[in-house]
């Protein structure tokens, strides 16, 4: 039981998960239309994207780039760098 850990923030329920190629990074998406980034080895948030999206998280996936995530919402597929400074991202991307 010591293997199972709780990745807790959301407050919708999770659609999509992905995990980075080095196994360092997940990506969860909601239907509270926000995007977090956790590091499984401190199990703690590095990046919450919030305001960003307008409808539920249906698809995340890391780049050829680790630093690059594609999330897919509704009639929009949004291009991301994890590079941005900050924990909380309320900005969309163009």
């Amino acid at each position: 039981m010591d293997d199972i850990r709780r990745l807790k923030a959301h407050k919708g329920a999770v659609n999509c998960v992905q995990v980075s190629a080095d196994g360092r990074y997940l990506v969860s998406g909601s239907d509270d239309h926000t995007v977090r980034v956790w590091d499984l080895k401190t199990c703690k948030a590095t990046k919450c994207m919030v305001g960003c999206f307008e409808s539920d998280i249906e698809s995340i996936r890391f780049g050829k780039e680790q630093s690059m995530l594609y999330i897919a919402c509704t009639k929009s597929v949004y291009a991301v760098d994890l590079r941005q400074e900050g924990l909380i991202c309320r900005a969309p991307w163009d």
